[in-house]
């Protein structure tokens, strides 16, 4: 292998990582200044998702039917102080981290049109959720509500923000591309059948599935059953012309395997 070869070879398997790791440095540095040096000082943006975790919280608890009143960005159950929802508490800055990481991750642009808003709301959501439990332990537990304010709050809410980067990366990024079937290949290698040759005929592109298909036997019965038959072996190897040969003697052997239906060779 070239030099070349094998900076092309490690660029290919590291470089997907370099370009999200460059993307989300990028994102990272728009959002900080964005957000730290332009939207936290003006604050209008905090206190409007603070006042509105504060409404979405007080319906909520109004709904079980417990007395609340909400008064900007505080929300007060059962006529205790009160819990204030400050900006490092309503969850903007979450929010931000969380597009950062699907804008960095590769994806496809129409699924993070619809996923980006679907997380903001889960965020939100969730958000709210932790605060009716600090205001509930408010009225209800006051000598829980420091450590309720903690870990036990906390940890949900993050994981929560965890399970939408884990859920994008595992069914919002981009497929990989497909290989077209009819490609033409001047040579081909397999570490079980050596090197073959292939055409874009049909019924070699027919042989040539169901070695394939061989080839990725669980159990590995083809490879059992040629090394039983090392006439097969020296096929393609020695007499390259022979391949079609061999290739058509290992698609008779995977057709009287009693796995063949399971396996898709059969037929």
């Amino acid at each position: 292998m070239t030099v070349g070869q094998k900076s092309k070879s490690k660029w290919s398997r590291y470089g997907p990582v370099l370009r999200f790791l460059a993307k989300a440095v990028a994102v990272y540095g728009v959002w900080y200044v964005l957000y730290d040096l332009w939207l936290l000082p003006d604050g209008r943006l905090d206190a409007w998702v603070s006042q509105a975790a504060a409404s979405v919280t007080g319906a909520m608890l109004s709904g079980f039917g417990l007395d609340v009143a909400v008064e900007g960005r505080t929300v007060q159950l059962a006529q205790t102080s009160g819990v204030r929802i400050v900006n490092g508490c309503n969850g903007l800055a979450t929010i931000g981290a969380f597009i950062g990481f699907i804008v960095a991750y590769p994806g496809k642009t129409k699924r993070r049109l619809w996923f980006i808003p679907l997380g903001i709301a889960v965020i939100f959501l969730a958000n709210v959720a932790r605060v009716s439990v600090l205001a509930g332990s408010q009225a209800y537990w006051p000598a829980a509500f420091s450590w309720l304010h903690g870990m036990p709050t906390g940890a949900p809410f993050h994981l929560t923000v965890f399970g939408l980067w884990v859920l994008w990366a595992r069914y919002g990024g981009s497929s990989p591309p497909a290989t077209a079937p009819d490609a033409d290949l001047s040579t081909a290698s397999s570490p079980v059948h050596g090197p073959r040759r292939t055409s874009s005929s049909p019924a070699t592109r027919s042989r040539n599935r169901h070695t394939d298909v061989s080839r990725r036997c669980v159990r590995g019965c083809v490879s059992r059953r040629l090394a039983s038959r090392p006439e097969l072996g020296r096929l393609g190897r020695d007499e390259p012309d022979t391949v079609p040969d061999r290739d058509a003697a290992v698609w008779a052997i995977c057709s009287e395997c009693p796995r063949a239906s399971r396996c898709g060779t059969e037929g």
